[in-house]
Parts: C-alpha cells; sequence; structure tokens
C-alpha cells in the first residue's frame, strides 16, 4: 500500500528556486504531486525567511548576541524621531554561526506603541535577495501577547532569476522560555496566518494560497530553529487540489511531510 503521507527532504532552504523539470512519462497524478511539492517547498521558504526576520526583530535589541548569527553583523543604534533605528550590517559574503552566507543591510525601527518596521537593504542570504517590507504590531487577547505581522509587497529573488512575491498575515506568540534571557529555549506559535505566493520559475508560474490548519510552532532549541516542528498548513495551487504541509510532532529531527488530496 503507498504511504499517505510524503516526505519532503531537504526542502527548507534559502536555495529553493531552479529549474523544475517536466517529465513527459508521468500521469497526472504524478504530476501533480510534483507541482505541490513545488508549491510546499516555495511554502516552507516564505515561512522560514519570516521566522528568521521575526527572530531578528525579538533579539537585535539585546546587548549579546553571542551564540546566534546575528554575531556576524555590525549593530548600530541611534535615537530618531518616532522611536529607534537600528541597523544591521553584514559584511560581503559574511558566512554566519548558522554557516548561512549573509550581506547586505536590515534596518529596524521600533515605535513607541511596541511595533517594528523593518527594511532590507541589498539584503542577500545564501543565494537569495530578499526584499519588501515588514511590518510588526503587537495585540493581547485574553491576556496572551501576540506579534503580529504584515507582509503586502514580499519578494525573495534567486541569482538564477526566479523570483517569489508574496503577501502573508501572521500571529505568533511565545508559547515557553519568555521569562528567561537564553532565546534557545524559546517555543514560538503560529495560531493563524495566511499567505499567497506567485511563483516564477522555469517552466511555468504557480500561484499558492495557504493558511493555518493547526498552530504550527517552532523550537529555538533545534539546529533548524526557523522550521515548524508541529502543527499543519493547508494549501492549494491555483486550479488544483488541496493538500496538507505537515510538519510533525514536535521532535527536531521531524522532516516536513505532504499529504494526499484533501477532500
Amino acid at each position: 500500500m503507498r504511504s499517505r503521507r510524503i516526505l519532503i527532504a531537504s526542502l527548507f532552504a534559502f536555495v529553493f528556486l531552479g529549474c523544475k523539470k517536466n517529465f513527459p512519462e508521468q500521469t497526472p497524478e504524478q504530476k501533480a504531486l510534483q507541482e505541490d511539492t513545488f508549491a510546499a517547498t516555495n511554502i516552507l521558504t516564505v515561512e522560514g525567511v519570516l521566522n528568521e526576520i521575526e527572530f531578528i526583530a525579538k533579539q537585535v535589541p539585546a546587548i549579546n548576541h553571542n551564540g546566534s548569527f546575528l554575531s556576524c553583523a555590525t549593530i548600530t543604534k541611534q535615537e530618531v524621531a518616532g522611536g529607534q533605528q537600528i541597523d544591521v550590517t553584514f559584511n560581503i559574503n559574511t558566512t554566519c554561526s548558522d554557516n548561512t552566507s549573509r550581506s547586505g543591510k536590515i534596518s529596524l525601527m521600533y515605535y513607541p506603541n511596541g511595533s517594528i518596521s523593518i527594511t532590507p537593504s541589498n539584503y542577500v542570504v545564501g543565494n537569495t535577495a530578499i526584499s519588501g517590507n515588514y511590518n510588526f504590531g503587537k495585540e493581547s487577547i485574553n491576556q496572551v501577547d501576540y506579534l503580529l505581522l504584515n507582509v503586502q509587497n514580499g519578494k525573495f529573488t534567486s541569482t538564477n532569476g526566479a523570483y517569489i512575491n508574496f503577501s502573508v498575515e501572521k500571529r505568533s506568540t511565545i508559547k515557553a522560555g519568555a521569562n528567561t534571557a537564553d532565546h534557545l529555549d524559546d517555543i514560538i506559535e503560529i495560531d493563524q496566518a495566511a499567505y499567497d505566493l506567485d511563483v516564477f520559475d522555469v517552466p511555468a508560474n504557480t500561484k499558492i494560497s495557504a493558511e493555518t490548519k493547526t498552530p504550527h510552532s517552532l523550537k529555538y532549541s533545534c539546529t533548524d530553529k526557523f522550521r515548524p516542528r508541529s502543527g499543519t498548513i493547508l494549501f492549494q495551487r491555483l486550479g488544483a487540489n488541496k493538500r496538507l504541509l505537515e510538519f510533525g510532532s514536535g521532535n527536531c529531527s521531524d522532516v516536513p511531510k505532504l499529504s494526499e488530496i484533501v477532500q
């Protein structure tokens, strides 16, 4: 019997855009699975970069960045009209403690009401240029503090010319570790998220919509701290069937899986 879950191995990486080959001998079902796996890689990429940007927004104000990739950046702070501006600058092709190369600058603006705006400038992670405006706000519901992310003009561009345009709205909270100075014990839960992606790649372009099906969580103690370890995202390519992207049961060793078609 064929497995009801398709492992997605080695999906989560910044080198995400490449040649998506067609195989003429494929059945329609096999081709749909290939296209959906391709769609899932792009969702994972967007999700991972957004989680890294959220991490930067939370960690940059700290004094000590030892133990995080931010230790390889030059961080400058200044008080400006309306709040505090912090610039995070990476030298060209700097290889950080997570073995990922970065270059360019990220400018963060922290406002008195707790909101944060982030603007990348020539910011490149691995082989991917990251651009757009990333805006965070805060909300408290039933004594739970949430961080809200809104991106309307996000774009990731690969060195091979392929790119993703996307808009995202997310809501997250710290489920564990909020009261300690060590970020490695933090567990982050994303309980609401909606994604719209336009992927421009060879040989075809793809439109993808996705949303949280069950809350997904991150464990900063994992080596790859920005890939979710539990929960599910429901997604659909334009004109195709729906599938679930399943992250696991909360273990660092869990690998994302793709469900069969959701009826």
